[in-house]
């Protein structure tokens, strides 16, 4: 910090303020009411609502306080279980992965990361990819009871038949269609690229660059085509910039932004989802806008054209924070499912919506598939974080959403399911 900040972690000791930062977690630091009262000459100003001494935009958002609105509770859900203490976890079919830690772990464990990882299904059985130092890639073949060696697909700089991933920051990806495979990653110096399989997971083709931006979703249709939605702009502003565009892109052609000009986006929280159609020629995104007010909206966005034209429609009070979306259809009726974090609730809750086409997009809310929350903070590590990434899927005609949540012992993945 500039200067050197004396600040110490928070509890009973904290004689300042406590403070949800972006990069530290929680931190104790100088309390005060007035710039005046912090090192104004090293760049602290008193931050005015966590009223600490800092640096701007190091603070996390706080999400107002929000009357609940719609229903309270989606009763089509079962009750909500937690699956074990970990973080991100992200599903295909009816099969889950996660960065576990704590007391409970997964059936099997495929690598000892705190990352990220992501999950596909291919006819061959189940692909796993996750960041460390590069990107590695695992297969099953026995629904997920034992795995393969890890190997590196991407690496930086490149060598021994891994790609370049640039400076390799960004989340890897999985999609597939069954037949057709492809692993995207990157970073924001080279956007994502990808490299195809179509073995499951046994060999990969050369990369393809396929995005502008890191942060972002992949979906293979049933022809095959990869349609990526991305955020482009950097990691800038992650509370909400003007400064980033949601750009979509498929079969590796021209990126075509879907975000207005002047929009505020974030890129903490805020990965943008995407679903295909592929039965009535649809493709569904959900991106978060807002800024750090804490007022955070989705925009659904369509398009029936190959991203010609886009029909929008919004989920949102213009009080609350919705983050974090993930989107599913329905293959029967074309009805699209999204579940997303909600401060409707105090302090929050996971909460499910749909959305359906007529003359115009229409959305409706659903009300809370998860029980309420008992902390809901929007800093990134903290013991109160969100994390980044959810699931939702269709598994032969259930609906599986997975998501994490704050409990007594820790950070927990959660699960919760209904019936189409």
């Amino acid at each position: 910090m500039p200067g050197g900040y004396c600040a110490s972690s928070c509890g009973a000791s904290c004689d300042g303020s406590c403070v949800d930062t972006v990069l530290f977690g929680e931190q104790c630091l100088a309390a005060c009411v007035r710039d005046a009262d912090c090192r104004v000459r090293d760049g602290y100003t008193c931050d005015p609502v966590w009223h600490a001494c800092t640096l701007p935009n190091t603070t996390a958002v706080v999400p107002r306080q929000c009357p609940a609105s719609g229903p309270e509770r989606d009763a089509s859900f079962a009750p909500a279980q937690a699956i074990a203490v970990g973080r991100d976890p992200a599903a295909a079919g009816s099969a889950v992965v996660f960065a576990a830690g704590g007391i409970a772990t997964p059936s099997a464990v495929i690598a000892e990361t705190g990352d990220a990882p992501a999950l596909a299904v291919a006819r061959e059985g189940l692909v796993a990819a996750w960041s460390d130092r590069g990107v590695q890639l695992a297969t099953s073949h026995d629904h997920g009871a034992t795995w393969s060696a890890p190997r590196a697909i991407a690496v930086p700089g490149g060598g021994s038949g891994a790609d370049d991933c640039g400076d390799c920051t960004a989340r890897p990806l999985l999609a597939s269609n069954g037949g057709t495979t492809y692993a995207l990653y990157g970073g924001d110096d080279v956007g994502l690229r990808a490299r195809r399989s179509r073995d499951g997971g046994g060999t990969f083709e050369p990369a393809i660059a396929v995005a502008r931006g890191a942060v972002g979703s992949a979906v293979v249709d049933r022809g095959g085509f990869l349609h990526v939605v991305t955020i482009r702009g950097g990691r800038h502003g992650g509370y909400g910039s003007a400064m980033q565009t949601i750009e979509y892109a498929v079969g590796g052609g021209a990126p075509v932004a879907i975000s207005g000009r002047d929009e505020l986006l974030p890129t903490w929280f805020a990965t943008p989802a995407l679903a295909v159609d592929d039965d009535r020629k649809r493709v569904w995104i959900a991106y978060v806008r807002g800024g750090r007010d804490a007022d955070w909206e989705l925009v659904i966005a369509m398009t029936r054209d190959g991203g010609k034209t886009w029909l929008h429609a919004r989920i949102g009070d213009g009080c609350a924070v919705h983050a974090v979306p993930s989107l599913a259809i329905d293959p029967k009726t074309g009805t699209l499912h999204a579940t997303f974090y909600d401060s409707n609730a105090i302090p929050g809750r996971y909460a499910h919506a749909t959305c359906t086409l007529t003359s115009a997009v229409a959305c409706s809310m659903k009300g809370a598939i998860s029980p309420r929350f008992a902390a809901f903070g929007l800093d990134r590590g903290g013991p109160r974080s969100l994390g980044e990434h959810a699931a939702l899927v269709i598994d032969r005609g259930v609906l599986h959403a997975y998501w994490m949540q704050p409990l007594v012992d820790g950070v927990h993945v959660m699960h919760a399911q209904a019936k189409l």
